[in-house]
């Protein structure tokens, strides 16, 4: 996983040198945040008043100082020298809000080496507006920054993000409703490779389509840049999104710490689905995620072309610089994983880190995978649990690989391969028959009523409910697989 984020330096001395060239008169003191209208064809002499509007939300900005409104006309407002740059921001309960004007909708075009709308300032919202052009959306070093229901698509600076919030003692973003498409990089990037970065994240019902394009069909075929990323991050929740022909990862919290990973479904990876990197006591649940064999997203790792791993945690630390984390009190539980080279796996290993602690891999469903569950053993792993899982090997495939030291086995389903070392007590073999068994619905590969793994688990408090949110158990003990019958 390598990362390349930090552009803040060189964009400010840029905007700074461009915003030097242009003086306005500062708002009277105790004057009331208000609207600045931005239209195509204004004027940034002017007032910025529906009849005389302004022509770059830069100047617009600098019109509120204490916050208030930037709205922009309907029609395409072409955004160079730092004209999409935000120069100052809002205060506590006033932020400075750049948005479509009412029943109008505006599209920014950022010519090279600019922004859409950026800025190293905090309490910022960018709202409503349709980004295309060289670069996306972006804040440096901001807290109280929300980015919500704007469309950001085909960009054309290289390694083009759609959205990137970065900066050491970022906090409190949300990044929720964008969609996000044709981007060169990752899709939607928050935080940097500095434990404890970002805090206080959420990132909810986002669509990320065709992210770090600049990697199509090159020998890597997609690089490590994803559809949603968010690096070195305390109390981040990545919640209802949808990911897909990624060529890269789908969605990873590396290098975070109580990250939850919830109800998102990731499709058409070149990379895992989900990644996990230096991660400690997150969550993974109620995702879905599947392949549909699109030789585009296929990597060939000397075996011939292979689809990506559903769910991969790893202690990889040459990509960033620091203390190091184990992936330590992580749990997996009610995920549906189909048509993948490994269920969940555990590898990337690297420069004696710590292997995997603690994790609880609970009641999930990994479906026609060439290794069901994969643990890489470095001999450092311990306190982990596998439990009530459902795991259908792919035709010629294996249920499990890698090694058991440190992991406790019991209750899982195994079908169409032996489990070997992670044979545990309770195991059950064979057919698990789904009420459809086919298809990218999870619902499908719920249990049959009177299946074999029907009350067949083991109790488990960290389980309370299952993918569809019923409350397990629902019967005599709680049935393995993400889902519990009624």
């Amino acid at each position: 996983m390598k990362r390349k984020h930090s552009v803040r330096a060189v964009l400010l001395a840029a905007v700074m040198i461009i915003a030097g060239l242009a003086v306005v008169p500062a708002a009277p003191a105790g004057a009331q945040s208000r609207t600045i209208y931005v239209a195509p064809g204004g004027d940034d002499a002017n007032p910025g008043t529906l009849a005389r509007p302004k022509a770059t939300s830069m100047l617009a900005a600098q019109a509120l100082p204490r916050g208030g409104t930037i709205a922009l006309r309907g029609g395409t407002h072409h955004m160079s020298n730092g004209g999409g740059w935000l120069l100052n921001g809002g205060r506590p309960g006033n932020p400075i809000v750049i948005t479509s004007r009412p029943g109008e909708r505006a599209t920014i075009v950022s010519a090279p080496g600019n922004f859409c709308v950026a800025s190293d300032q905090s309490y910022i919202v960018v709202r409503g507006i349709t980004c295309t052009g060289s670069q996306g959306i972006g804040s440096f070093g901001g807290s109280f920054i929300t980015v919500s229901n704007n469309r950001i698509h085909d960009l054309t600076a290289g390694g083009a993000q759609g959205i990137i919030l970065e900066g050491l003692g970022t906090r409190n973003i949300k990044v929720t409703g964008n969609e996000v498409t044709n981007v060169g990089q990752t899709g939607i990037v928050i935080g940097q490779a500095s434990p404890g970065a970002v805090r206080n994240v959420l990132v909810q019902g986002n669509t990320v389509r065709r992210a770090n394009d600049d990697f199509e069909g090159t020998s890597l075929g997609g690089g490590w840049g994803s559809g949603i990323s968010v690096i070195g991050a305390q109390n981040a929740r990545i919640l209802g999104n949808r990911v897909e022909q990624i060529f890269g990862e789908g969605i990873n919290c590396p290098l975070s710490n109580r990250c939850q990973v919830r109800n998102n479904r990731v499709s058409d990876t070149f990379n895992a689905l989900f990644y996990a990197d230096n991660t400690t006591n997150s969550v993974w649940e109620n995702n879905v995620g599947w392949n549909t064999g699109n030789p585009a997203f296929m990597r060939d790792y000397g075996v011939g072309p292979r689809v990506a791993s559903g769910i991969q945690f790893a202690n990889e630390n040459s990509w960033f610089t620091g203390p190091t984390n184990p992936t330590a009190g992580n749990t997996v539980r009610n995920n549906v994983m189909i048509d993948v080279e490994r269920g969940f796996v555990f590898a990337g290993y690297e420069n004696g880190v710590a292997g995997m602690v603690n994790t609880r891999v609970f009641n999930n469903t990994f479906v026609r995978a060439t290794c069901g569950i994969d643990i890489f053993d470095p001999g450092t792993n311990r306190g982990n649990e596998v439990r009530n899982n459902i795991v259908v090997a792919a035709r010629g495939g294996f249920t499990f690989c890698g090694g058991a030291g440190g992991t406790n086995f019991s209750h899982n389903f195994w079908s169409g391969g032996a489990p070997g070392a992670a044979r545990g007590p309770g195991d059950l073999r064979g057919t698990p028959r789904f009420v459809v068994g086919s298809g990218t619905n999870p619902a499908n590969y719920a249990l049959a009523p009177g299946a074999p793994g029907v009350d067949a688990g083991v109790a488990i408090g960290a389980v309370g409910r299952d993918h569809a949110g019923n409350a397990r158990p629902r019967g005599a003990s709680h049935d393995m697989g993400a889902f519990e019958v009624g």
